[in-house]
């Protein structure tokens, strides 16, 4: 019998994983050796296992799943990445490329079509779900659409601003979120994509940012 295709599961929702655990191992092909419920622990285990693939959440506490891969990108780990999300924009798709994915799923479409893209991926190949195919068409030339959006990457929104100006004057992300009445979960996206687009990646740079531009 062929060695089974071993897989590394990463999301932050326990009841996610325990459903992608019983659904994947519904395929007498595919074994799940590990999981984790941060981006910290899938850097470390996916080194100690080496799983073929590794199935990571792209939002994830601290850690997220594109900033986890790059880092076993960089770490030279042959284990491939499919990419697990909520999101289907273009932002988000290039990103996961550029970090090293073979795969980009979107949650809703998961359970039709995730075994296929696991047995595609370590077959040499990429999987893409259906709905983000024209992100990925214009995701193929990676520099020309650097090139593009470079200046558009220095703007943020009106609301990633909001969340800037509290970042920078001392407010944790649970306060942030009361504050504005949306999840912790959704600051710590916002907060990813301001420090990205920004290309800052501490809040005391971000503080001095924010001086600059009179946010606060």
């Amino acid at each position: 019998m062929p060695n089974k295709i071993t897989v590394f599961l990463a999301d932050d929702h326990n009841i996610v994983r325990a459903g992608l655990k019983v659904l994947l191992e519904s395929d007498k092909s595919i074994s799940v050796i590990g999981e984790t419920d941060n981006g910290v622990d899938a850097v470390r285990d996916v080194q100690k296992l080496h799983p073929d693939i590794a199935l990571m959440d792209i939002s994830m506490p601290g850690v997220s799943g594109i900033d986890a891969a790059a880092a076993l990108r960089k770490k030279g780990t042959e284990t491939k990445i499919i990419f697990l999300s909520m999101y289907a924009e273009e932002e988000y798709v290039v990103t996961a490329i550029n970090a090293g994915a073979s795969g980009y799923l979107i949650k809703q479409s998961v359970s039709r079509s995730l075994i296929e893209a696991i047995k595609q991926v370590q077959a040499g190949r990429v999987y893409f779900s259906p709905e983000i195919s024209g992100a990925v068409l214009n995701a193929a030339n990676i520099p020309n659409y650097r090139k593009h959006k470079k200046r558009s990457d220095k703007e943020i929104t009106n609301r990633e601003r909001e969340i800037l100006k509290l970042l920078s004057g001392g407010k944790p992300n649970k306060k942030i979120s009361a504050l504005l009445f949306i999840s912790v979960k959704t600051v710590e996206k916002h907060r990813q994509n301001i420090m990205r687009k920004l290309d800052i990646h501490d809040v005391a740079s971000l503080t001095r940012y924010a001086i600059e531009k009179k946010i606060i």
